[in-house]
Formats: structure tokens, sequence, C-alpha cells
């Protein structure tokens, strides 16, 4: 039991067609086994062995996803790190394959890969074939959530949870379609596009740069693209540089984050007038869609439930709730993971009663949307006011002038909870304007006292803004230099 079998079919099936395509390289599925075999056999002279936790930290996608299989090949558990991001502790990793030296676990043999590291690959004997896994409930693969609170935790798939999912017939590509996923391969969403095409026997195409996938798309007639909001983003602004015009397309699909109005009439008019949402998690899997063209849709919208999963909004005490009332959502999924990977007191918060609860608020309209309305985990309790940090990004974003924006929580000097917001602005930006703005869309509670200007909002691999993050960098400052809300000088700027 391996599924790197499917690739030694697809090699023996139809050998010359292409496995792996990117602007001026091409494999075919024959070249990648060749490849993958050789990578495996060098991993196991130097003391790699089924079972084993390996995590990698390698930037370039080609080169994950080559080590990925040939990790697999070896009866591997299998792991894609954030780039170089501290890898988290309780993945007890027995291997960390990087291009750097990287932060984090204290487990594990650090093995160094660069390019004379892959040219000096060893000759396979010939009886070198893949190792087991032992059982369709072997541990396969170890992915990292998205970290919004700067903190990844981690889910376990076994063999036939994984394949389960990748046949999972509810998928927003089909099968066999020429589609680019802009989702590392640390996503589950990311990973499972990989393995799809051999799965199917297509093409796998990527690209590391907003440039690369413009010309990726355009070269190769590409007809489904998928991605983070802010990755779609970089495309269509990337676009504006070019003449092309991305006219074989014929779906977008984004999840991991909600789209303001703006960016998805640009989405509609640059790439592609089909836009799907697509609403799930790693621990779930696809929880609901929704063609964001349906007249139903409005903002916050995660989608129709899908059918295979059930969906209910509770109160704090679990009891379900009816149409349009506000509360926790909370998910059943047949691809419903048990719980966390090394972590108990997570898997208790987050896993109840065959429940698994993400974090998310939202309600249910009586034609069976869902609608999310932020993380209870971000709330900010203002003087007894529970503000969304979501609702102010928002009535941002939007805003003439804002790039980018992400509301969060601070301390102020008298010790009281504040609200501020960091911004990509434009450098003629009238401030006031936007103040008011926010009061008339919002109230004058949920009126953020501190505006700061920075470069680039921080976020996750799904595009989720790092709110925990601008905390920790900006807090202490914002402590020092804030005034109490109501204070006749206005809004700081800092």
């Amino acid at each position: 039991m391996n599924p790197i079998q499917y690739l030694y079919f697809r090699a023996k099936f139809h050998s010359d067609s292409v496995a792996i395509r990117r602007l001026g390289s091409v494999l075919t599925y024959a070249q990648l086994l060749v490849l993958v075999r050789r990578m495996a056999c060098k991993l196991r002279q130097l003391g790699i062995r089924p079972n084993q936790v390996v995590v990698t930290c390698l930037i370039q996608q080609q080169t994950d996803w080559t080590m990925a299989l040939a990790l697999m090949h070896e009866g591997v558990v299998t792991c894609s790190n954030h780039g170089f991001a501290p890898v988290p502790e309780d993945l007890e990793a027995d291997f960390i394959i990087t291009e750097k030296v990287v932060p984090g676990s204290s487990h594990g043999k650090t093995l160094l890969v660069d390019e004379a590291w892959l040219k000096d690959l060893p000759a396979v004997p010939e009886d070198f074939g893949p190792l087991s896994y032992g059982s369709g409930a072997s541990l396969f693969r170890l992915v990292l959530t998205s970290g919004t609170t700067g903190q990844s935790k981690v889910v376990g798939l076994s063999v036939g949870e994984f394949l389960s999912r990748c046949m999972d017939n509810t998928q927003p590509t089909p099968p066999g379609s020429k589609a680019v996923c802009l989702f590392g391969l640390s996503t589950m969403l990311g990973f499972m596009a990989a393995f799809n095409s051999l799965l199917w026997g297509v093409t796998y195409y990527h690209a590391n740069y907003f440039k690369e996938v413009i010309n990726l798309i355009d070269a190769f007639q590409i007809e489904y693209l998928s991605g983070s909001p802010n990755q779609l983003a970089g495309v269509i602004e990337e676009l504006q540089w070019t003449s092309k015009r991305l006219t074989s397309l014929v779906m977008v699909c984004y999840g991991g984050g909600e789209v303001s109005p703006s960016l998805l009439d640009k989405m509609r008019r640059d790439l592609c007038p089909n836009v799907t949402c697509r609403y799930g998690s790693t621990e779930a899997g696809g929880v609901s869609m929704l063609l964001v063209h349906d007249p139903n849709c409005q903002r916050g919208m995660a989608g129709y439930v899908l059918p295979e999963a059930e969906v209910q909004i509770v109160d704090a005490s679990h009891t379900a709730l009816t149409f349009n009332e506000e509360g926790q959502i909370r998910i059943k999924t047949p691809s419903l993971v048990k719980g966390y990977y090394n972590n108990p007191r997570e898997t208790s918060r987050s896993f109840k009663d065959g429940w698994f609860y993400p974090g998310d608020r939202g309600k249910f309209l009586k034609n069976g949307l869902l609608i999310l309305l932020g993380r209870e985990s971000e709330l900010i309790n203002r003087g007894g006011v529970k503000v969304d940090p979501m609702a102010i990004d928002r009535c941002i974003q939007d805003y003439p002038g804002v790039q980018d924006a992400a509301a969060f929580s601070f301390e102020n000097h008298l010790g009281l909870v504040d609200i501020c917001v960091a911004m990509v602005v434009q450098n003629e930006f009238d401030l006031k304007a936007l103040q008011k703005h926010i009061i008339a869309a919002l109230g004058i509670d949920r009126d953020p006292s501190v505006f700061m200007r920075i470069k680039e909002i921080p976020r996750n691999q799904m595009g989720k803004p790092l709110r925990k993050q601008l905390q920790d960098s900006f807090g202490e400052g914002l402590r020092q230099q804030s005034r109490p809300k109501g204070s006749s000088a206005g809004p700081n700027r800092v």
C-alpha cells in the first residue's frame, strides 16, 4: 500500500505524456519516475526509513514535489513546511530537508539540499522498488494548518483518508482539466492538486511567480485557476503590466479568505466571469461552495453546504440555532479527522462529540446560504462591545486609496482594550475622511483609535491576516503612543 504506485502506473501507461510543466521545463512521466527513484535511492542511503516523519522546507515547488514523491517512495510520513517558518514542535521530525538551516524543532537531523545535491544522485539498482506504508490506516501525510494565531497546528491523514479526499467528486476543478493551483504544497489544497495529476494522469502545471502564472495560463490555455484572494489579487496586479488577456480560463476558484467587492469585480473582469467561493478546512475538507454571481450572495458568503457535509450554528451551550441567528459554526464531514497530531489540548478545544469547531462565527439564511461573521478568537471586547475586526477590514479595504488593511486589538496606555488598523495606502491619503466613512458604516463604537501605515500586511499561506503578529510587533509602541477614545486630538497616526 503506497500511493507512489500511481506514478509507476503512469510511467508505464503513457510514459511520454507530460507529468510536470513550468515555463521552460518539462518532465514526462517516465522522466519523473527515473528522477524520483534516484532521489529515493539517495535518501535510503542517508538513513531515511519507512514511517519516519520528514519535514521539507523547500521554496521551489517542483523540488518540493519531487522530494515529496521520493519520500513517499520510501514509505515516509511527509510534511511540507510553510517556507522557512519555524518547524512546529508537534511534528517531532526525524529529518528536516531544507535549502537552509531553519529555526524550530529540536527533533530531527537537518539535511541540506541544493543544486549540487540534486545533481549528485546515484544510479538505481534494478531491484530497487517502493516500500510499503503497511495499510490504508497507516499515517501518510502531515499538513500544517494556516496558523492565523501565529502557531500552526498539525493534521495527520492516513493513506486511505488522503486518497478519499483526492477522489472527492465535489472538487472545484474537474478531473482531467488544465488547472493551476496557486496554493503551496504546505496546504492541503496545494498538495492534493499536485497528487491529483498522478491520480488522473494529467499535467501538473506550476509557477513560482505571478508573471510566470500569467505566461503559463496564456501559453498552455489553462482552464481553471485557484488560489487565495491575495494570490489572485497578485495575478491581477501583474496582469496590468502585460498586454495579455486570459481568455482560456473558464473558472476561477478562491478559498482561505474573503474577497472585497472591488477585488471580486476585478477577478470577474480581468480573469474570468465565473468565480467560485469554496469554504472548508484542513481538518474537515470541503464544506460549502458558491458561484459568486448567484443573486443571493452577499459579504461573508461561504456558500451552500455540500451534500456530504453537515453544518450547524450553535450557541455557547452547543445548542443548534435557527435561521438568521448568529453563533459558532460546527462541522461534520466524512473526511473529518479525529484531532490534531500530538496536540491533545488543541484537540479537546476544537473537536467535541464528533463535531469540529473551526473557530468561525456565522449564520444561515433561510435559503440555506452560510454566512461567515468572523473568527471567534479574534473578536475584540472593547468596553463590552464585541467588535469583529474582519468587519473593519471589509469596510476599509474597498475605500479609495487603501491597498490593504487589517484591524487588530492592543492595550492602550490606560490598560484598556482598543483598536488599531494597519494599512497599506497611497502617499496622499485623507485619514479623517476614512474615519467618517467607518463611523457611518459601523458606528462610533467600532471606530479605530489608531491608524498605522505599514508596507505590507502579514498574511499566512491562505492569505488571512496575521493579527497576532501585528499585535506582537506593534502592541507596545501603540500602548505608549495611544490616546484614550474621544480625545479631542482625533485619531492617532503612527
